[in-house]
């Protein structure tokens, strides 16, 4: 048998040598093996997700501060039947979206159901939903990444992805930052093949909505109503420069008619009145926790998230991004 990887010249390398196989050659023979149709590629990946994901998943303790707060804001809700509270002890305001937490409840309850023995104090169960959610933005990578390039690149794109530090410990975690990735990688998958339609089109006569393009422009908006619905504004955030950015080096705008979805914007419509309707008409907090609310907050910090110095996050990408970091450095002269 002669190796996948031959020369310029064409010589051939057997696979198997004195000292046994060719471990390389073997790699990218089975490599080549999934990439060969899309339902080969997917299994591939789901797979490789599982390999990297499900390692610790079940008995990794709460080392995040945030994972522990929405599994803590989940329990809350699977005990207290109350779907709307989502502050839990300094906090003021509900502010966070509901869609994490409803799927963590979901999948507690579902658990009590079926007999899973003390299922609200297993933080495993708590961190299902990002673990499907890490498998979805890898399948998604790879199918936005279809519109760019041909299905053995797509595959490689996706498969650095799901061996990244950062998608590892999303997907760990319960966190909504993996939702937040699906959502946005959807979204540009839709994008990119609306922008490619209009740039092979001729621009002569009356422009007519495709079937096929009104299910992308459908897949667009359904994604931003999901991100908003899991992670909440800063959804936008992540697809609004790519839009402008083709619109201001093109000049032209045009692409964006086709986006046009009566039926996902509904959705998003649908999304935001649920969110604001559920806020401003919550039921108000008891005394009980009035008192604990007022004597936590002293002691506690009201800001969320990770600040540093400038250029911080630009270092710690090349380490979180670890193995594509390295590869994007060498790609950005090409963009």
């Amino acid at each position: 048998m002669k190796s996948l990887t031959m020369g310029r010249k064409g010589r051939s390398a057997p696979l198997y040598t004195k000292r046994g196989p060719r471990i390389p050659d073997r790699i990218v023979e089975l490599f080549d093996h999934f990439c060969r149709t899309d339902r080969r590629a997917c299994l591939f990946l789901v797979l490789l997700c599982l390999v990297a994901l499900l390692p610790g998943f079940f008995s990794i303790p709460p080392v995040d501060r945030d994972g522990a707060r929405f599994a803590l804001t989940s329990r809350h809700m699977v005990e207290t039947g109350d779907l709307t509270e989502t502050r839990l002890g300094w906090e003021t305001k509900r502010t966070r979206a509901l869609g994490l937490h409803w799927l963590q409840a979901g999948v507690v309850k579902a658990a009590q159901l079926v007999g899973v023995p003390q299922a609200p104090t297993r933080v495993w169960l708590y961190r299902l939903p990002s673990l499907a959610a890490a498998i979805a933005a890898v399948l998604l990578t790879y199918w936005a990444a279809l519109a760019f390039a041909h299905r053995r690149a797509a595959v490689l794109a996706a498969s650095l992805l799901a061996s990244s530090v950062a998608l590892g410990v999303g997907g760990r975690l319960a966190v909504p930052e993996v939702f937040l990735l699906a959502s946005v990688a959807a979204m540009i998958g839709a994008t990119g093949r609306l922008y490619l339609a209009e740039r092979q089109s001729d621009g002569v006569g009356v422009w007519q909505q495709t079937p096929h393009e009104a299910r992308l422009a459908l897949i667009f908006w359904a994604a931003l109503a999901f991100g908003l619905f899991t992670k909440g504004l800063m959804t936008p955030v992540y697809v609004l420069p790519p839009l402008l950015a083709l619109v201001l080096v093109d000049r032209s705008a045009r692409f964006l008619q086709r986006a046009r979805s009566y039926s996902g914007l509904a959705l998003l419509v649908l999304v935001a009145a649920g969110w604001f309707l559920l806020r401003r008409y919550a039921p108000p907090e008891t005394q009980a926790e009035f008192v604990a609310r007022t004597m936590l907050g002293p002691v506690a910090a009201d800001y969320q998230g990770f600040t540093g110095l400038p250029g911080v996050y630009l270092l710690l990408f090349f380490a979180l991004f670890w193995p594509a970091a390295p590869l994007a450095a060498l790609a950005a002269p090409f963009v």
